[in-house]
């Protein structure tokens, strides 16, 4: 055990973020488990027999379905719900659900035979 002459000799004791670990992380972590033990984590299961979205890129709307409008038309059309919305893909990069434009394309399509 180390006494001190004086206040000088006194170690000083530096901070530690993990001295109050068992204060504030435990409970979290119990919550959490606890949470995910009786509500179930979200989890998509494996043979739901589904098949994964397909993204198409602005190049592929024209190529394969015949969308011809200019990026900003689609911009327009997205934000008035004219058109499904573009999925960002990164900072520079977007896509669009497969499934959400063909059925864009089917409703119009349904639309001109009324």
């Amino acid at each position: 055990m180390f006494i001190a002459d004086s206040v000088e000799e006194c170690p000083k004791k530096s901070y530690n973020p993990f001295d109050k670990f068992e204060l504030y992380i435990v409970p979290l972590v119990r919550f959490a488990r606890a949470f995910f033990i009786f509500r179930g984590p979200i989890m998509i299961a494996a043979n739901d027999n589904k098949k994964p979205a397909k993204l198409l890129c602005y190049r592929e709307l024209s190529e394969t379905r015949g969308i011809g409008y200019s990026r900003r038309h689609l911009y327009t059309l997205e934000t008035e719900h004219k058109f499904p919305k573009r999925v960002p893909l990164g900072e520079n990069r977007v896509g669009w659900i497969e499934s959400e434009i063909d059925g864009w394309i089917a409703e119009r399509a349904a639309s001109r035979a009324a």
